[in-house]
């Protein structure tokens, strides 16, 4: 199975437009969000990803099958810059066979530096996965923080060397 990411341009915004109502939709369970008058999750930050150059982001292909996304942040704080993911999406056809394994660490491949992967607290599934991803990507040598701005955990590890 050839796991891929392909950067989205611009003009090909609306493929992640879509894909991002399912994406609030499987997560409308944690947030309780609801649709807007238009029937519409949304996401509003969206637009960032191509005005901003701090952020990429990502369709998940397998051979030439979109399935699913991660959108990708630069961080850059007085005292440290790291990437972080800020989405992750997997279809729930390809879900639990390695697609969204392998598509991590591509990303982590990428982009070399300090890593900050946060996980809302009441997103157990996630936490399970990315807590299984990280720990075979870095060998166990990652470290779960928190912060008083995000409720829940943060894997952070760096990649620098590897």
């Amino acid at each position: 199975m050839n796991v891929t990411l392909q950067y989205v341009q611009e003009k090909d915004k609306s493929i992640l437009v879509h894909l991002m109502e399912l994406y609030r939709y499987d997560f409308s369970e944690m947030s309780n969000q609801d649709v807007n008058n238009h029937g519409l999750y949304g996401y509003p930050r969206l637009d960032y990803y191509w005005s901003e150059e701090n952020r990429a982001p990502y369709l998940i292909m397998v051979g030439e099958n979109i399935t699913g996304f991660v959108l990708l942040r630069k961080i850059m704080e007085e005292n440290k810059n790291y990437y972080m993911i800020a989405e992750f999406f997997i279809l729930k056809k390809y879900r639990k066979i390695g697609i969204g394994q392998r598509a991590s660490h591509e990303v982590f491949d990428i982009h070399k530096g300090e890593w900050e992967v946060p996980v809302a607290k009441e997103n157990v599934k996630a936490q399970e996965f990315w807590n299984k991803v990280i720990e075979k990507y870095t060998k166990n040598q990652f470290a779960v923080i928190f912060k008083t701005h995000w409720d829940g955990l943060i894997y952070s590890f760096s990649n620098n060397e590897r």
